[in-house]
């Protein structure tokens, strides 16, 4: 059994100016929004992005899909699905005698979800503080049929732990700025096949995967 322990630095500049730009495009806002509560509601939806290195967007927690959906004004329910599958297939060609080795023929199939309750302890601030934690489950599957077989299969199961800030810029955004810890236990199930000699191997990590600083935006709906 492995334990791996990786870091990933996020820029910080990107950060702070990143608040600066949404506020100042954001300082025409009604003077409803100035004089309103800036509580959540039970039932509020939001749709969340992550800011990346020159401002592109990626999936914040999910890359299919990241959303959360409000219990309450101090509560949410946060959840991210990432789905990806590949088809390969290679024929490699021979002179001009049309001449093809056999194929190369190769899949992958790969799914994550991960499930968080969010607390806000404070309502009707502008700045709120969150914390919250989470089941996580993963699976994986790869295959190779040409020119020797290999199957691999990844299950995993995990928890979760964020804490962060969100800042409210208007009634449809909100800035967030979060810390996360996953902690994952992974099973691998491995098959080969080459020149006929078969071959085995189930393996186990513990995987502990500590991020620095994410930085998104939540889209109200």
């Amino acid at each position: 059994m492995n334990i791996i322990s990786s870091n990933r630095v996020s820029n910080g500049f990107i950060v702070i100016l990143a608040v600066l730009l949404a506020q100042f495009a954001y300082t025409q806002e009604d003077d409803a929004f100035s004089s309103a509560t800036y509580n959540f509601r039970k039932g509020l939806w939001a749709l969340q992005f992550r800011i990346d290195h020159n401002f592109t967007l990626s999936s914040f927690q999910g890359g299919t899909i990241s959303a959360k959906v409000h219990t309450s004004d101090k509560s949410a329910i946060r959840f991210g699905l990432s789905v990806s599958g590949e088809y390969h297939k290679d024929e490699e060609q021979e002179n001009a005698l049309l001449i093809y080795d056999p194929d190369m023929k190769y899949h992958q199939e790969s799914l994550t979800f991960d499930l968080q309750y969010i607390r806000y302890p404070s309502a009707d601030k502008q700045a709120k503080f969150f914390y919250g934690f989470g089941p996580l489950i993963t699976g994986s599957h790869q295959s190779t049929i040409l020119p020797s077989s290999s199957r691999i299969y990844s299950i995993g199961v995990g928890l979760t732990v964020v804490l962060g800030a969100e800042y409210i810029v208007s009634p449809h955004l909100g800035l967030t700025a979060e810390y996360g810890t996953i902690v994952k236990y992974v099973r691998n199930y491995s098959r080969y096949n080459s020149v006929g000699y078969p071959y085995k191997y189930i393996g186990e990590d513990i995987i502990v995967d500590t991020n620095a600083v994410k930085f998104g935006v939540s889209v109200y709906l």
